[in-house]
């Protein structure tokens, strides 16, 4: 999202949390105005490890590194505001995402180059839709999102976020949030020339469908990823908890954290209604809509809408699953 579309609270521990959320994602992408200026992956590339430098593990200032662009900034106000109150290992983990992060969308301009040069391989997009959702989860940034939400939820031990179903539930929320976004945004990014990363794209390219088939079947892959997540935070996650036999305060937060992620799908989901990004006029694409699951809470931000309605609506409502076959 750009960072002018992103929701807002003000208060002394979320406003820094949600400006470094912002501050990777300024302008959608940090590193393009570089790449697009002057075709330079290399000073791209060096860029980001100049970012990585202004969030040093250990939290020490670095007064002796001047930040020279607006995201710079941001890491250098908002990182010693956030990391002295997490363990070291959280801090590994953060800066591990934002450097997947920022590499992810390296990989995404490079593949792109690529695709645009005459008799290269690469040309017509991702041919794997099963690479493209790793991927999809690298450029995303979702799993910076998912990270820096401990911050605010209570930092998870390591024994628990190493944990099989634990990680399932990180991807399967990184999974919905970002094909969920490839659904909604599909005709806009085909408007604006930049849909060849768009997983609608990739799976009409792959099965040689059309564009309604390609909906359709993402929108199958997103439904079974939002089963995913509830079935883990529900049923596997508690589980796995009992297994450790973790202090009970330690595992309710942990089930509360758990459940901020299916309630974030929601947010995204009322994010996507409301910012007006992507309402736009009827297109031959109509985006399904489905009953609610993850909580019933879900069913109250969409209503039933017209045939007219629904080519202007998101497909997946907030935590809905969607009626297969």
């Amino acid at each position: 999202m750009d960072g002018d579309d992103a929701p807002r609270r003000r208060s002394g521990r979320v406003e820094p949390r949600h400006r470094l959320a912002r501050g990777p994602v300024v302008r959608r992408r940090p590193v393009p105005p570089v790449v697009q200026k002057h075709n330079d992956h290399e000073a791209a590339r060096r860029q980001v490890e100049r970012l990585l430098r202004f969030l040093p593990v250990d939290a020490l200032p670095r007064p002796h590194l001047v930040p020279a662009n607006p995201v710079e900034r941001a890491f250098a106000e908002l990182w010693p505001k956030t990391a002295p109150t997490m363990t070291p290992g959280w801090r590994l983990r953060f800066r591990s995402d934002i450097d997947r992060f920022l590499h992810g969308v390296l990989w995404e301009l490079d593949h792109l180059e690529q695709e645009d040069r005459p008799g290269s391989a690469a040309r017509g997009g991702i041919a794997d839709p099963i690479e493209y959702v790793h991927a999809r989860r690298e450029f995303g940034g979702l799993p910076m999102t998912s990270t820096l939400m401990e911050h605010g939820l209570g930092e998870i031990p390591d024994q628990v976020h190493r944990l099989r179903p634990f990680q399932g539930a990180l991807r399967a929320f990184a999974d919905i949030v970002g094909l969920h976004n490839d659904i909604v945004s599909y005709d806009r990014e085909v408007a604006e020339g930049t849909v060849d990363n768009n997983g609608v794209e990739v799976l009409r390219k792959a099965l040689r469908c059309d564009r309604q088939q390609a909906v359709d079947l993402l929108n199958a892959q997103l439904t079974a990823r939002v089963d995913t997540l509830r079935h883990t935070a529900d049923t596997e996650m508690p589980h796995a908890l009992q297994a450790q036999e973790l202090p009970a305060p330690l595992a309710r937060q942990i089930a509360g954290y758990l459940q901020a992620l299916k309630t974030a799908t929601a947010g995204s989901y009322a994010w996507h209604v409301q910012t007006g990004r992507f309402r736009r006029p009827p297109q031959q694409t109509r985006l399904p809509h489905g009953p609610t699951g993850l909580g019933a809470s879900a069913a109250q931000l969409t209503k039933p809408a017209t045939q007219e309605q629904d080519l202007a609506r998101p497909a997946i409502p907030s935590q809905t699953v969607l009626k297969q076959g």
